[in-house]
């Protein structure tokens, strides 16, 4: 994942990382924070790396991390992503964000 610019104030850090702990993901879950270039933060494995991206494919349940190698693409897990969950990426589909289709191998 890349790291946002704009990165979060510690108040906003706190409040992430308490939603992320009231859902069950802690210390001992294995996970990790990520967050993405434009701002999403949720949790992941160690098998995510720095340039993977977060997708919302129709019909799935929760945001896969994906990884292109040329001009495929490797799912490499499902995550959890606060603003993802919920529907939301389907509403910033309608108002605009592009679809894009890939080669999962």
């Amino acid at each position: 994942m890349k790291t946002s610019e704009n990165g979060l104030g510690s108040r906003e850090e706190y409040q992430v990382i308490t939603r992320l702990r009231r859902c069950g993901i802690n210390d001992l879950s294995g996970g990790y924070i990520i967050e993405t270039e434009t701002g999403f933060i949720g949790m992941a494995s160690d098998r995510v790396q720095k340039g993977d991206a977060v997708c919302v494919l129709f019909g799935c349940r929760a945001p896969l991390i994906m990884r292109q190698e040329g001009n495929c693409w490797t799912l490499i897990q499902s995550a959890y992503v606060c603003g993802l969950m919920a529907g939301e990426a389907i509403e910033q589909f309608r108002n605009g964000t592009p679809e894009r289709r890939f080669r999962i191998v």
